[in-house]
Formats: C-alpha cells, structure tokens, sequence
C-alpha cells in the first residue's frame, strides 16, 4: 500500500479523539462531498494492511455496537508513536502475547492507543466526537474565534487531580470529600476580536461533562457540579 498523507492525518484524528471514530465521522472530515464508497476504498486498504482496525463478527455478536466504528491498528499505533519521537519495534503476527507487549512499551512511552473501544461506553464516545466536530464547526463559521487545546480524558485520567472539597448533606451536616476531577474534555475558545473582548476576556476555557447516566438532584452537585466548582 501506498501510504498518503491523508492516511496519516486520519490516524491522528482517531488518536486525538482517544482513540475511536465512527466512520460517518470520517467522512466528514476527510470525504464530505465525496462517496461513501470512495471512504470506503481507502479504508478497507489501511484495515488489511493494520494501520486501522474495526469490529470482527464476533465483535457485531457480542458488544454493543451502534454503528460501523474504527480505531488505530498496531501499525497506526506505531505510526503514531514514530511522528512522537517513541521508537517501537514490530510485531511478528497478531498473538495475545506480543500484542500485550506492544501495547505495554506504548503505554510505558506515554503514547495512550486503546487495543479496543470502550464497548460500554461506545455511545458515549462517540457523542463527545459529535460535540466536538460541531464546537469546531461553529468556531470555524465565526472569523473571530478558534477552538485549541482540546483534551480528552485519557490524559486528564492519566495524571487525575484529587481535589479535596465540602458539601452540607439534607440533614444540614458539613461533610469533607475527596474526589478525583476527571472531566470528558476541556477545550478553549480563542475570541480574536481585539476591539469587543479585553485581553483577559480572550481565551474561554471550558470543561465538558457529558454525562449520560440518570443522577438525582443531589448526588449531581455532590458527585459532578461541586467537585469542578
């Protein structure tokens, strides 16, 4: 195969997006306008030859899977360590061993690819991606602003914060907590419009929760809002 720098532009946007990205999403960003087989084509090429990889049939049996998805092979994974100054040898074959090895001097180098999605939280990933394509969208559409500094939460989890904080119970008590702040993303809105925002109003910077689960009122100011105030 003969590897385009389209090829390696794909391979970082799945990695910068720890680590998986619904194909729909490829599309958009590498072939809006173009055919789905056109995508399709190119990503069958980096699949067989590893650089990507994609749900098996027993994958489609036994996880939950809303839509055709695809994350970094071990071939992207070493593409990804190489452009990061992180030399990794190849791997002879696709053994449970060898691949736990691979995947271990990743980790050990600080280079974070996930062997596989989070089946369980599938959905929840990939709607962070939605966020963050339109956030991006919406910044582009506006000639004074940027998105920057987007990241995810396999690097907020890698080096978590533990913050230490107090929250008064239903029965008046004052109750000391500690809790390890580890959001969905942060990001930064860059205003360029020197003649409305000051410079201190020029970056916005935010945190994202995208939470999906059901929480009562208090246990959401105790366990999400309190801890990031």
């Amino acid at each position: 195969m003969r590897f385009q720098n389209r090829d390696a532009h794909i391979l970082m946007k799945i990695y910068e997006n720890d680590g998986v990205l619904a194909r729909r999403h490829v599309k958009d960003i590498f072939w809006l306008g173009k055919t789905m087989r056109a995508m399709e084509v190119r990503l069958s090429k980096l699949q067989r030859h590893e650089y990507i990889s994609w749900p098996s049939l027993e994958h489609k049996k036994t996880m939950p899977i809303p839509e055709p998805i695809c994350w970094l092979g071990w071939k992207g994974a070493q593409f990804i360590a190489g452009i990061n100054g992180v030399r990794i040898d190849d791997i002879n074959g696709n053994s449970e061993n060898q691949l736990r090895v691979f995947h271990n001097r990743l980790r050990d180098n600080g280079i974070r690819c996930v062997r596989e999605p989070r089946w369980s939280l599938l959905r929840h990933d990939l709607a962070l991606v939605d966020f963050w394509l339109g956030i991006e969208n919406a910044t582009n559409e506006l000639f004074s602003s940027n998105l920057e500094n987007w990241i995810t939460e396999s690097q907020f989890r890698s080096n978590m914060d533990l913050v230490e904080y107090k929250v008064k119970s239903q029965d008046g008590k004052v109750k000391s907590l500690k809790k390890g702040v580890c959001p969905d993303a942060y990001f930064e809105i860059v205003i360029e419009d020197q003649n409305v925002w000051d410079d201190e109003k020029q970056r916005i910077r935010c945190l994202l929760e995208l939470d999906m689960a059901t929480h009562s009122n208090p246990s959401f100011g105790r366990d999400k809002t309190r801890p990031y105030a």
